[in-house]
């Protein structure tokens, strides 16, 4: 009778092993990202409002691609778990959300950098917490 006890739990301690082993690398590599996220928010930022919208530069595209690669290879790295791995997919979502407004508005203003800045500091800490 203890043995299927065995069976079932074994699977479940080896996944919280994955996830407490590698909770280190998983918050240093959620921090390199926030890190670059958050210099992508501050390079289109611009403040004064400008009169006329500025135009995305020639490698928006490029810029976009590198970093959104670099979460999925976040999230594909051997080690992590499925809850780690969900983090870098739920970073890459945030991301891809302030990609889908700089199309449309081609800048964030100062105010509006702002409050995105917090929140995305506070999504990051909510995801890998320091």
């Amino acid at each position: 009778m203890k043995r299927p006890i065995l069976v079932l739990l074994t699977p479940l301690i080896a996944l919280s092993a994955c996830c407490t082993l590698s909770k280190t690398a998983s918050t240093a590599s959620s921090s390199q990202l926030e890190t670059e996220h958050l210099a992508f928010i501050a390079k289109f930022t611009v403040s004064p409002r400008p009169a006329t919208p500025p135009a995305l530069p020639a490698d928006f595209d490029t810029q976009v691609a590198k970093i959104s690669s670099d979460f999925d290879n976040a999230a594909k790295s051997a080690g992590w778990c499925a809850a780690q791995k969900q983090i870098f997919v739920n970073d890459k979502t945030l991301f891809l959300n302030d990609v889908a407004l700089l199309r449309k508005a081609h800048y964030f203003s100062s105010a509006f950098a702002k409050a995105l800045t917090a929140k995305i500091r506070q999504n990051y800490e909510q995801l890998a917490p320091r």
